[in-house]
């Protein structure tokens, strides 16, 4: 076996027996969703605000690994996540749909409301990529339609004359690369799995 090989069994192992047990385990806050942080000694930290798309890139990992069979507790955990998601980080739009979407929230506080209602590119690519794993691991036709109805909410409130998309709603600098980055990660995803 050669050391790429190696490296990489090595990594698969650590995600399979540490990372994602010790996530579901110490990561997770019982009344929803996850927390934002944790101390030095493995602990929740109770008063980080949580960022909405730190609990969409939990349900993506947790859905991605109950696809590729790597957990027991994936797909619960991916649930978990995907519904504190779904449930507070989408309150507070101003800008929304024909049928009352507005995408992710950027904030919400510690007990899970809303803290700032900002709806950052960057975060809505989370929610397609998540929505898109929902989708693809678990069969959840209303996760597939959040993913969609997000894009749906980029291209109609944040879509940039000039190709890709502000960086929020309402628009703001400076312009970055990485919302642009995550999002063509999340669009290919939806293009596999549509």
């Amino acid at each position: 076996m050669d050391t790429a090989t190696q490296a990489l069994q090595r990594l698969t192992d650590w995600v399979k027996n540490d990372a994602l047990p010790f996530w579901a385990k110490c990561g997770r806050n019982p009344q929803g969703g996850g927390y934002e942080a944790l101390l030095h000694d493995g602990t929740p930290d109770y008063q980080a605000l949580r960022r909405v798309r730190v609990e969409a890139r939990q349900a993506y990992a947790f859905a991605h690994a109950s696809y590729l069979g790597w957990s027991e507790d994936a797909k619960k955990c991916a649930r978990h996540f995907w519904e504190m998601l779904v449930d507070n980080g989408m309150a507070g739009a101003k800008n929304t749909l024909s049928d009352g979407y507005g995408g992710c929230a950027h904030l919400m506080n510690p007990d899970g409301s809303l803290n700032d209602p900002l709806r950052d590119t960057y975060a809505q690519a989370f929610v397609i990529l998540a929505g898109a794993w929902q989708y693809r691991a678990l069969g959840d036709e209303k996760a597939l339609k959040t993913a969609k109805n997000t894009l749906k909410f980029l291209d109609q409130f944040m879509g940039a004359s000039n190709g890709g998309w502000f960086e929020g709603c309402p628009a703001h600098l400076p312009r970055r690369q990485n919302p642009h980055m995550h999002m063509f990660e999340a669009l290919m995803t939806m293009f596999d799995v549509t």
